[in-house]
């Protein structure tokens, strides 16, 4: 398959370039090509429903004796499928149902490992932490139906601000259900894959490296695990399922921008939730 191909600077961090018009993209099209599953073209695309995923986040607690604490870190692996998408309605991020109709049927899976980030503050019953962006060694691919790695349709880099928070107690334990938020840029895409609502193919916005995806999960804890090893060495074990949104966006064009400025731009659009997550 033809695919584009940017450069990720992992190195000095993600920027990007761009004129005014920074925003959420209405009723965008997926045209996946043959001979994967869900070859052809769906259009009106307000948001693709993310369900059933499953994450594995361990936490290395040794400073703090196997309790997490404020500057401890964490790894991240795990996927979350989409069975359906919900077609435009609402300008922005706010689209609604119906979802899950046969009409509206798009199978994909979005996988990842090697994400990494840091617990940030804990106060007043919550846990904030963020991903480290770029991540060196963290993999987002989506791809289409269940096969990985053959089926790859495109891949994500993490950009800032990506984190959220986690209902936290005093004595360390977590409460069931939170939040997460991710921004990535797009690259590495099937040529022709994302398209906006003219049917004008979004590849010139890859290559720029103004295509963003910004997903939203909503997570519920399974399980926890505590080890404190012998050495003194201790890690807390994590395992979330979570369901959500996948959005695209576009930034802006001429002079560089600092990612973080256009993380804030387009996290506003979110209705937080009261309850917060740790796990993507």
């Amino acid at each position: 398959m033809k695919k584009l191909l940017i450069p990720v600077l992992l190195s000095t961090g993600l920027a990007v370039s761009g004129t005014a018009g920074a925003g959420v993209l209405d009723a965008w099209q997926l045209n996946v090509p043959a001979p994967f599953a869900n070859a052809g073209l769906t259009t009106n695309i307000g948001h693709i429903d993310l369900q059933g995923g499953f994450s594995t986040v361990v936490v290395d607690t040794t400073p703090s004796g196997g309790n997490i604490a404020v500057g401890n870190t964490f790894t991240e692996a795990g996927g979350i499928f989409t069975l359906t998408f919900t077609p435009e309605n609402s300008p922005g991020l706010g689209d609604f149902g119906p979802g899950a109709t046969l009409a509206n049927s798009l199978q994909l899976n979005l996988a990842y490992s090697g994400l990494s980030g840091t617990v940030n503050n804990i106060n007043g019953g919550f846990l904030d932490f963020s991903y480290n962006t770029p991540g060196v060694g963290a993999s987002i691919g989506l791809y289409d139906g269940a096969a990985i790695p053959a089926n790859l349709l495109t891949n994500f880099a993490l950009i800032t601000p990506s984190g959220g928070q986690q209902a936290f107690t005093p004595l360390g334990g977590f409460q069931p259900n939170g939040t997460n938020d991710l921004l990535a840029a797009v690259f590495n895409s099937i040529a022709g894959l994302f398209k906006d609502s003219s049917g004008t193919s979004l590849d010139t916005k890859i290559l720029a490296g103004q295509l963003i995806a910004d997903v939203h999960t909503d997570n519920k804890l399974q399980s926890e695990t505590k080890a404190v090893n012998p050495d003194g060495t201790s890690k807390d074990t994590l395992i979330f399922t979570s369901n959500g949104s996948l959005d695209l966006a576009t930034v802006p064009e001429p002079e560089s921008v600092a990612l973080i400025g256009i993380g804030m731009l387009l996290l506003g659009f979110f209705k937080r939730s009261t309850k917060s997550g740790m796990a993507a």
